[in-house]
């Protein structure tokens, strides 16, 4: 399964409630990862401060998840936890 209109998707953590967490890399000149949150049959884009590029790689029974996010013309990422993020 992809998320919609990508061309790969990588699924990275999984809870107990079922929240699937992971990113895709999508068709384009750049093929940026963005990360999600499926549930239920939908998926959610994860929004970091910069809304350049994230990849979330964990969720836990909470709901909590984290993973990292690219600083435009950055090389260095940055950690990320969302807090209740279902």
């Amino acid at each position: 399964m992809n998320y919609p209109g990508q061309n790969q998707t990588i699924f990275t953590g999984v809870n107990d409630s079922g929240e699937i967490v992971g990113y895709y890399v999508g068709p384009g000149p750049r093929y940026l990862p963005q990360g999600f949150i499926y549930q239920n049959g939908i998926f959610k884009v994860v929004k970091t401060p910069t809304g350049f590029a994230n990849q979330v790689l964990g969720v836990n029974d909470n709901g909590d998840i984290s993973g990292y996010y690219a600083i435009k013309n950055d090389h260095a990422n940055q950690a990320f936890i969302g807090k209740n993020c279902h």
